[in-house]
């Protein structure tokens, strides 16, 4: 099983494409560059390359105040969340307290970030608002208990907030962080977009996005002149904002990413497109067991 770097679980996870990656930032030349991520989530493509030594600095922004606040924690309050999860009950006592702190809460905060970290840990898929692992009954074949190794999790705790001079948090939706935070950052720098997906955000997000938040967001990275990546889910509305034209000389495909380790099947496929300037490697973007295998690339444009 590949290692992963976060303490966090989340759907839609990319730690899966760091072999893409890491040839996308040898081809342009940005080793040891500030790499930033605007819907960041769970941050395992940003802990794994920070921690691997591949990047300088990270640069993590969700406007999901209870994201944000796990970020929190575990970079600026490790020890005390260290001490949360060593000795945090894991029962359904204590899951309900931690909803209710979850729904009840108005802004980011050290609680929240604690019990929403307990939600990710103990909740199919990670999904902060989604069902508890095994059932509330808790009759199912796996607990409250199966996600939740506290050793390892404060392990990755701690190799984090080691780092936490590299690691610059911030709290903005994403077009104040492209407004805001994405100019200040050096030509070197990379900014990698995941925004909600388009298809199936809405179940899956708590901030989700409509249509006009997916073009507001395409209108705002046309305008940025840095660096930068975007993957979306396929959809007509994404090929439709990120159409390659005289005026923006964007590459756009797809790229292909397997999630069974023993065989080629469940494959996701999902729409990349890589702003002017940002060279893409040459033809080998199918990840399969934690590999970029040579295959195919298919251009829209």
């Amino acid at each position: 099983m590949p290692i992963t770097y976060t303490p966090l679980r989340f759907p839609g996870g990319k730690s899966k494409i760091y072999p893409f990656i890491i040839s996308l930032i040898n081809i342009n030349d940005l080793r040891s560059c500030t790499y930033a991520e605007a819907f960041c989530g769970g941050a395992g493509l940003a802990m794994k390359l920070l921690l691997q030594g591949d990047v300088s600095k990270v640069i993590l922004n969700d406007f999901d105040p209870a994201v944000f606040s796990i970020w929190n924690a575990v970079v600026n309050h490790p020890d005390e969340l260290c001490s949360y999860i060593e000795t945090v009950p894991l029962n359904m006592d204590q899951w309900y307290a931690c909803r209710d702190t979850y729904r009840a809460a108005d802004g980011p905060s050290l609680d929240l970030g604690k019990a929403a970290f307990y939600l990710n840990r103990t909740n199919r898929s990670g999904i902060l608002t989604g069902g508890v692992i095994g059932g509330k009954a808790q009759a199912g074949i796996y607990k409250i208990d199966a996600r939740f190794n506290r050793e390892a999790l404060c392990k990755k705790v701690r190799d984090i907030s080691a780092r936490a001079k590299d690691i610059e948090l911030h709290n903005l939706d994403a077009l104040a962080f492209m407004k805001t935070v994405a100019p200040n950052m050096d030509g070197s720098s990379l900014i990698y977009l995941d925004p909600p997906y388009v298809q199936k955000g809405p179940g899956l997000y708590e901030n989700s996005f409509t249509d006009n938040d997916h073009r507001e967001l395409a209108k705002s990275i046309r305008s940025y002149k840095g660096k930068w990546m975007v993957t979306y889910d396929t959809d007509d509305l994404v090929d439709e904002l990120y159409a390659p034209s005289e005026d923006w000389d964007i590459t756009v495909g797809e790229i292909k990413v397997g999630y069974s380790a023993a065989s080629a099947r469940n494959i996701a496929t999902e729409r990349l497109v890589l702003g002017p300037g940002v060279k893409m490697p040459e033809g080998q973007h199918y990840i399969h067991n934690n590999k970029l295998a040579t295959a195919p690339y298919q251009f829209t444009g």
